[in-house]
């Protein structure tokens, strides 16, 4: 089924856009800007590779979150912004590897830390990141398999 409706521009191999513009490869835009490799996502911006994401922005690799902004293999968070490798997370701020926490700022593993220090094993954890990505074209871990042993 493919069904477009609304005020759309630039999208490709969507097969529902309603109110979109610039979307391509993935099924149901809803009041999207810039969204690809995407399923079932609304009233968000900037997405990559997520699926079921409503009210997000600058999102690469969630699922199933509602309202979160700056996250990276996020998976059923909820008012959350600036997060990296966390699950099941409400009002998380700053963190990373949180899994089933609320209200927590600068957070590794469900634990606070210092502002500086949070920043520190972050750039740490990007720049370890990027050197992965830059010499494999992949990452080693993702949301649903950081846990495994």
């Amino acid at each position: 089924m493919d069904k477009i409706t609304g005020k759309n521009s630039n999208y490709r191999n969507a097969t529902v856009v309603m109110n979109a513009q610039d979307v391509c490869n993935g099924s149901s835009f809803s009041w999207c800007k810039k969204c690809a490799h995407c399923t079932i996502v609304t009233a968000s911006e900037s997405l990559f590779g997520s699926a079921l994401l409503f009210d997000s922005s600058f999102c690469m690799k969630c699922y199933y979150s509602k309202n979160i902004t700056r996250a990276f293999e996020a998976d059923t968070c909820k008012n959350c912004a600036d997060i990296y490798y966390s699950h099941n997370c409400e009002n998380v701020r700053d963190s990373m590897f949180c899994f089933n926490a609320k209200n927590l700022r600068n957070a590794i593993g469900n634990a606070e830390l210092p502002p500086e220090e949070y920043r520190k094993v972050k750039g740490a954890l990007v720049a370890q990141m990027a050197d992965e990505l830059e010499k494999k074209k992949d990452l080693k871990w993702d949301i649903f398999s950081i846990g495994a042993r």
